[in-house]
């Protein structure tokens, strides 16, 4: 490569012109036309330009330096003075050979090594003779040895010029576990039996040997790419695994194995906690635990953030196209995404890759090297259960290597994205943050892509279930010398610390080793990225202190900061914003009621911090969140009523007071006839509690005592069918009659029965108080019969616990529970049992409030939960489905356990009622699919209208208030969105706006909700605020003003004389609009929703000629003129993408526009189905046109006559559009204001779709591109909005056009096309 100069200006006189490409550097004084030469394979992307200028001169005797030992002082005279240089010189006998230390030989011997992979051929060599044990072990390494060679060309022969780096790679298509065919072992198509596991050390081994039928059961299930449990067990299966070194045996092929084998993996996940915990302990936290551990003990922290492609197998799965379409999804997201750390970085794919188009054979061997020098080189599997796992197989097709700077990211090595980032130093929470943004960045540039990663309720998903969760694995590196001296001691307090600790292989020059630990968080699944990186952080705290012979860590571990201590909370309300529990959002929501509650009790004395005292102790997951909160007595929710209200009305949304019918005599049955087979077992639990005393969270020693007593007294008196016997449980010297409790043989038998329960050991029931004094004052009463158990003291006073599986009667079950307690109070004291008219039977878990009752029955339904539909079937019945996996009924294919989720505001008649009436309808359902008959054939005989999300039903979504604001703001530093950013900025505006209502009467309250409720992502700033009506834009324009004044900017605008439109398929333009003098969609009642339905629709209804057309209210509402669609409208519409569903976007939801769904909307679809229209979705009205003569002008010239009809139709009911003269048409979404026009046309670009720099070419055109499912090559293009307020549509319009006019011409040249100088000509 060769680099010319030809001019300069401004250059200073006689200054040096440096230039570097990589790492090559070349200098010279400046001379017009001076060249400067480079030699390499690869041109550099990057040349880094530096002008130096000659600071002063001399001419120096290198005799004189040479013979002076001591140096000599060497004077120059510099522009500002004199410089004075020290300078000495030793010339080197070229004859002696330099003395080679033990350890410099030790390296280059390892060097030598590596360069030619001996170690690695002779470890699996080893490996693989050992595995397979062939009857000539000689002949086996021998021809191991032959195929692992580099392949070189015969002797007689030339070498070759293609590929000369490729000559030393060995064939690794001839290895097992690294070519096409998978590792040998047992079979991943399910063809086989499971062998013997007896001998096998692993979790799924433990797992299958207690419970072989899960194997038995799944066998035969393929996900929907076709992904097998065999797959997944196979790694468990061929590998017997270390008795001390546990290793899970068990791997997900794709995203669906989570759930489709959901039994296998969640035995096996819940195995390996209780593995993990049999190693490390989980410490506690402590108020310090994000301080930084001193830097001179911590010599870096490393964040490995782990990451898969939603709708793509992974890798234990993949074949070669699903690996390539992995790489060429990452690669485009890892040099296109916009972040500091991203910038600059290369794509090295792995040698011998013929994957990457721009390095068809992969890095060079100069690369390699230096990425295997700095650590960031990706390696080839080398351990059985790696290679059994699928992580080996095509090896190294699209495998790579994106480097930039201290950011590495791991393309195709176990997951789909690895991404590693190291520091230098001890700072935890800089490599975490640093991690989260990338992978943040890179996730929004993916979702503008048409992608997503992978997740599920359990968090991002991982090949590896032991991953599941945040994906993030977090260690350091620490110096030890002390500490190291006793290993032992070491790796105890490492494990008290919840790290593994490994010793790692480092020397210092002289060869010694260098005592330098390894520390990595042991626990991660379940876990949030906050609770890992304050783990490692901790843990290298107390690491260094004692290296450093501090003695604060003994001090904070003897000291424990526990909340609450004695009863008492903190003067200051510790901080919630990353708790995850109903009560945290309630105190996030109005940090005042902590202050109004913190001192006081309630009669019986329970105080408020021994009721929130699992809300700060515990952070929760994001996606399951915890009550977080207990009462101590019935009084708690009287003397607490503020937070216990919150959270009520989180937990049981919409419940009003509580209605009590215990007559069996109204409940319905299931019919033996069409239970058949299919109905497995029912079962019901009923808690209650005794009134004036306290309740297991609060009570002290003796009042359980008093409690026990008082219960096994009045077991005593049951008599008949009743009668049985109590048994306290082991270690209990509480009860009397048997003195240390029940037997070991009485303890094995309730254990076998389902009737014992176990001590509490998550921190939430810990820290609840639920596990003081254990076991002492516990027990089970059981009747003779075995049909009923009675648990004492557990979580409340009694739990009664009932399961039929012989006759399968609920009704029959409570009957009996009903009776039982009927008993027990009438020997007790009638009324005793603790109870309120507002909220019904008392528990200490406020989830369980009203009926404290769970109904149940697992029904048989195989056929039916694999249909695609079972979700959607289950979410309008209501009663939560879930699959049975409780011990006593074992884990069966295709049964399902559907229980009431509802406990408060509704009797136990009725609950009971919706469980059997969802049972007879999924059987119903069954029986059709049995006899071969459609789903969709015919609607359902009896749907059941209930709205199953949050906020879609009468009720707001739960959080925020609506009518009114909190007096105190509330916290918003951890919420991301423009609107808490500016109340964050500026708080007085909250004070100003607070108490504001607009003319119809819609709060500040109201308007940013949304923003409050959902907390929002750093890297997706939503807005996080919506206008209730047309004149929120002037009460709070304080607010509303500043959210507009950030629209983007709009896009650059280009210009073609004539179009040519030839690649678009269809084109489609829309407009929103409100009607003046209604509230907007957020804020409606229903009756407001039906008028604007009524107003609008009769618009629409009077269109003539072209727009002429019917409107149809969607399905399970209607009008006064007609019902809902029927099912078949409903398919018709969804097919041709007319059709619109309720939400399920939690900002959405928390908006109010999703109310009282799906009453008062619908869709009006022209004759021609050009014309469509959608009443009351986001805003009142959109208005829809979509043509596929392509011709996007004609499209908008149709849109705004119809406009322009509608508004005449209007006028003609003396209606007419919200707008204002500043802001245009007014809209829902501060961002539609002004024209709230959107244009997109839809286009085949099969090749230039293809090309790497596709997204960066239609950026540069001013639009963005979404790649549309299940059409091969077509794309969707939008015109990046206008960051003005304007009500033309003109700019949108001209730049799709120019955009599509220029991909159409692209596309018929697509072979061979530079998109980067394409992309360079538009920039």
């Amino acid at each position: 490569m060769d680099v010319t100069v030809a001019s300069a200006k401004g250059l200073p006189e006689k200054a040096y012109l440096s230039l570097r490409a990589g790492e090559v550097r070349k200098q010279i004084q400046y001379k017009p036309g001076e060249c400067f030469s480079f030699d390499g394979k690869q041109v550099p992307r990057h040349l880094v330009v530096d002008i130096f200028e000659k600071v002063g001169s001399a001419q120096v005797s290198l005799s004189d330096l040479s013979s002076c030992s001591d140096g000599n002082q060497i004077q120059l005279q510099g522009r500002d003075g004199s410089i004075v240089l020290d300078m000495q010189a030793k010339v080197r006998s070229e004859t002696k050979k330099p003395r080679v230390s033990r350890h410099q030989a030790a390296l280059e011997a390892q060097s030598y090594l590596e360069a030619h992979s001996v170690q690695r051929v002779l470890q699996g060599m080893v490996h693989e003779l050992l595995t397979t044990k062939p009857a000539d072990p000689y002949s086996f390494m021998m021809g191991y040895i032959q195929a692992s060679s580099p392949k070189r060309a015969p002797e007689s022969e030339p070498p070759q010029e293609e590929e000369p780096e490729l000559e030393d790679l060995p064939d690794w298509s001839a290895m097992p576990g690294r070519g096409d065919a998978e590792y040998p072992g047992f079979a991943s198509d399910g063809a086989q039996p499971l062998p013997d596991l007896s001998r096998h050390h692993n979790v799924l081994a433990a797992v299958l040997l207690a419970q072989p039928e899960l194997y038995e059961q799944l066998k035969d299930v393929r996900t929907p790419s076709g992904a097998s449990l065999a797959r997944c067990v196979k790694p468990g299966v061929d590998h017997r695994g270390h008795k001390i070194v546990r290793t899970l045996g068990l791997v997900a092929a794709d995203e669906a194995c989570y759930e489709t084998f959901a039994p296998v993996f969640d035995a096996v996940m819940a195995k390996w906690d209780e593995a993990v915990l049999q190693d490390v302990q989980l410490p506690e936290l402590s108020a310090s635990s994000s301080a930084l551990a001193d830097a001179s003990v911590v010599l870096s922290v490393q964040v490995i953030c782990s990451r898969n492609l939603r709708g793509l197998r992974m890798l234990p799965s993949a074949e070669r196209e699903d690996r390539r379409e992995v790489e060429r999804i990452l690669v485009d997201a890892l040099l296109c995404a916009e972040d500091e750390l991203l910038a600059g970085g290369e794509y090295h794919p792995l040698r011998g890759s013929q994957s990457f188009v721009a390095q068809p054979h992969g890095m060079s061997q100069v690369m390699e090297q230096r990425l295997k020098a700095a650590g960031q080189l990706l390696q080839e599997p080398q351990s059985g259960l790696s290679l059994s796992s699928g992580l080996g197989r095509q090896w190294p097709d699209a495998r790579g290597v994106f480097a930039s700077g201290d950011l590495v990211a791991w393309i195709n090595e176990a997951d789909h994205l690895r991404l590693a980032y190291q520091r230098p130093d001890a700072d935890v929470w800089q490599a975490l943050d640093a991690t989260l943004r990338v992978e943040a960045a890179l996730s929004k540039y993916l979702e503008a892509k048409g992608h997503s990663f992978s997740s599920s309720d359990l968090g991002y998903l991982s090949f590896s279930p032991g991953d599941v969760g945040a994906a993030l694995q977090a260690s350091a590196r620490l110096m030890l010398p002390k500490l190291a001296t006793d290993e032992a001691k070491l790796k105890a307090m490492c494990r008290q610390l919840g790290l593994y600790p490994l010793r790692r292989r480092e020397f210092s020059e002289d060869g010694d080793r260098i005592p330098v630990w390894e520390v990595t968080v042991a626990r991660r699944r379940g876990m949030s990225a906050e609770h890992i990186g304050r783990l490692l952080a901790q843990g290298c705290a107390r690491l260094a202190q004692a290296e450093l012979g501090k003695d604060q860590a003994a001090r904070e571990a003897a000291v424990s900061a526990e909340f609450g201590k004695e009863g008492v909370c903190p003067a200051e309300m510790p901080d919630v914003g990353d708790r995850h529990s109903l009560a945290a959002e309630v105190l996030r929501q109005d940090p005042s009621i902590y202050q109004r509650l913190k001192d006081q009790r309630t009669p019986l004395g329970v105080s408020f911090a021994s009721c929130v005292k699992t809300c700060f102790e515990n952070l929760g997951h994001r996606m399951i969140k915890t009550v977080g909160a207990v009462a101590g007595d019935e009084a708690s929710y009287e003397t607490f009523r503020e937070l216990f209200d919150g959270i009520i009305r989180l937990r049981h949304p919409g419940a009003e007071n509580h209605r009590m019918d215990l007559d069996t005599s109204k409940m319905l049955d299931i019919d033996p006839a069409v239970a058949g087979e299919r109905v497995v077992c029912a079962r019901l639990r009923v808690t209650r509690n005794l009134s004036k005393l306290r309740m297991p969270p609060a009570c002290c020693a003796d009042e359980r005592r008093a409690v026990e007593a008082r219960l096994a007294q009045a077991f005593s008196s049951l008599t008949g069918t009743l009668e049985g016997e109590y048994f306290p449980l082991i270690g209990s010297h509480s009860y009397t009659p048997k003195p240390g409790g029940m037997s070991e043989e009485e303890e094995q038998r309730l254990h076998e029965a389902g009737f014992l329960f176990e001590e509490p050991d998550s921190s939430v029931l810990v820290s609840s108080g639920y596990a003081r004094d254990w076991p002492d004052a516990r027990g089970v009463f059981v009747d003779n019969a075995r049909s009923f158990a009675v648990f004492v003291n557990e979580l409340d006073h009694l739990r009664i616990n009932a399961t039929d599986k012989k006759d399968c009667s609920l009704k029959a079950l409570c009957a009996r529970v009903f009776s039982v307690l009927d008993a027990l109070e009438g020997h007790l004291e009638p009324g005793l049992f603790a109870r309120s008219a507002r909220l019904g039977f008392l528990g200490s878990d406020p989830a369980l409030l009203g009926s404290c009752l769970v109904a149940s029955v697992a029904i048989r339904i195989p056929l039916l939960s694999m249909n695609p539909e079972f979700r959607a079937i289950c979410q309008r019945l209501k009663p939560r489905a879930q699959l049975c996996a409780s011990a006593e009924l074992g884990l069966h294919q295709g049964v399902w356990e559907v229980q009431n989720s509802v406990r408060l505001g509704c009797s136990e008649v009725e609950q009971v009622n919706a469980v059997v009436g969802a049972c007879l309808e999924l059987l119903a359902l069954e029986a059709r699919l049995e006899r071969g008959e459609d789903l969709t054939a015919e609607e359902p005989a009896a749907e059941v209208a209930v709205s199953a999300a949050l906020g879609s039903g009468e009720e707001e979504y739960p959080g925020f208030p609506v009518d009114a604001c909190p007096q105190e703001m509330p916290d918003l530093s951890r919420h991301n969105s423009q609107m808490a950013e500016i109340l964050s900025a500026d708080p007085s505006i909250y004070e100003e706006l607070k108490d504001l209502r607009t003319p119809l009467g819609v709060s500040l309250a109201r308007c940013i909700k949304p923003g409050v409720d959902c907390a929002g992502h750093s890297f997706f700033r939503m807005i996080g605020a919506c206008a209730g009506d047309e004149h929120c834009y002037e009460v709070f324009q304080k607010l509303f003003n500043p959210i507009i004044a950030r629209r983007p900017a709009g896009a650059l605008q280009l210009q073609v004389e004539e179009a040519n439109l030839d690649a678009v398929l269809s084109v489609q333009v829309s407009l929103e609009r409100n009607l003046h003098s209604f509230r907007f969609t957020p804020a409606m009642d229903l009756p407001e929703r039906r008028r604007a339905e009524a107003i609008l629709s009769a618009a629409l209804e009077t269109l003539q000629q072209q727009f002429a057309g019917q409107y149809m209210p969607l399905r399970g509402s209607s009008t006064a003129s007609r019902p809902g669609m029927s099912q078949d409208e409903e398919s018709k519409l969804s097919a041709e993408r007319w059709l619109f569903e309720v939400p399920d976007a939690p900002w959405i939801l928390a908006s109010g526009r999703a109310r009282h769904w799906p009453q008062a909307r619908g869709v009006f679809l022209g004759s021609n189905k050009e014309l469509a229209a959608w009443i009351n979705d986001e805003n009142h009205l959109r208005l829809m046109v979509r043509r596929w003569d392509c011709d996007l002008q004609a499209a908008v010239t149709l849109l705004y006559q119809a406009e322009e009809a509608v508004a005449r139709a209007l006028e003609q009911q003396r209606h007419r559009f919200a707008r204002s003269d500043r802001l245009g048409y007014l809209t829902t979404c501060p961002s539609g204001l002004g024209s709230a026009f959107r244009a997109k046309l839809r286009a085949s670009l099969p090749q230039l779709g293809q090309k790497e720099k596709f997204h960066d070419l239609v950026r540069a055109l001013g639009v963005q591109a979404k790649r549309v499912v299940k059409s091969e090559g077509s794309w969707d293009l939008s015109a990046v909005p206008c960051g003005r307020i304007t009500e033309e549509s003109d700019d949108q319009v001209r730049t799709l056009v120019a955009a599509a006019h220029r991909l159409g011409q692209l596309e018929k040249s697509a072979e061979g096309l530079d998109l980067a100088a394409e992309v360079a000509k538009l920039c």
